[in-house]
């Protein structure tokens, strides 16, 4: 029910419409277990099909800018010198997932 709610939440959150050309961000909080991976991902499929292109990035204190461009750039077309975009007419929507980036401890964890 909670994952239903939220779900809700956010297509509400989705159809205000854009004010002063700023695109619209959704930071979900909880401790683990509380389906918030799963709601996200349930809401994309559900709200945008095919039409747009999905990119979900998992980080960790091993994740280090250069990787996270990579991994950006390797779902995207270079349209020319410094321009990249998603291929066709799409709009790419990228979900991090796990934003905490711990410090790695003495035991390497």
């Amino acid at each position: 029910m909670d994952s239903c709610r939220s779900e809700y939440l956010m297509q509400i959150f989705q159809d205000l419409p854009l004010k002063y050309e700023y695109k619209k961000e959704l930071l979900l909080v909880g401790v683990s277990g509380t389906a918030k991976t799963s709601t996200i991902l349930m809401f994309c499929e559900n709200t945008f099909g095919t039409a747009k292109l999905l990119k979900k990035v998992n980080f960790s204190s091993a994740t280090l800018p250069k990787n996270f461009q990579d991994i950006l750039e390797s779902s995207l077309e270079k349209r020319n010198a410094k321009n990249y975009a998603p291929p066709g007419q799409k709009i790419m929507c990228v979900f991090i997932d796990d934003m905490s980036m711990p410090e790695i401890n003495a035991w390497g964890d």
